[in-house]
Order: C-alpha cells, then sequence, then structure tokens
C-alpha cells in the first residue's frame, strides 16, 4: 500500500479538485511504471490524468452525497 494516502474519513471536508488531480497523476504514473514522463508521452498523459481525475471526482461525489455537515463517510 502506498504509504501517501490520507484518510479523509475524520468529518474533514472531501478532498479537492487539485488533490483528486494529484492522486490521478499519481496513479497514472505507477500504471504505467514512468517516473518521468517524456516528451513523446505528454499529451496520452495528460489525458490519462485528466479521465482518472473526472473518475475520481464523480466517485467522491456519489460516496459523500447524503451526509451531513460533518459526518464521515460510512464505515
Amino acid at each position: 500500500m502506498c504509504r501517501n494516502i490520507r484518510t479523509l474519513d475524520n468529518g474533514e471536508p472531501g478532498a479537492s479538485d487539485e488533490k483528486i488531480q494529484d492522486a490521478a497523476l499519481q496513479y497514472v504514473r505507477k500504471l504505467a511504471g514512468i517516473r518521468k514522463p517524456s516528451r513523446s508521452t505528454s499529451e496520452r498523459r495528460k489525458s490519462s490524468t485528466k479521465s482518472s481525475s473526472k473518475i475520481g471526482s464523480r466517485c467522491c461525489r456519489v460516496l459523500t452525497s447524503g451526509l451531513r455537515e460533518g459526518q464521515g463517510p460510512p464505515s
């Protein structure tokens, strides 16, 4: 498991769009095995990161919809 993943279920607001995008970039890099992207893969990486970010945002909305303010996600 990645040591950089932080738990957000302590009543704090959900992840910001910036945090979701950063996580998506990290996810795409790990899946592709890319440490430092080259120019030739730049556009494909951006497209993959954008798609992953949209999916991550949608998942966060679905998981947290219907929660009252200050209530953390269900366990």
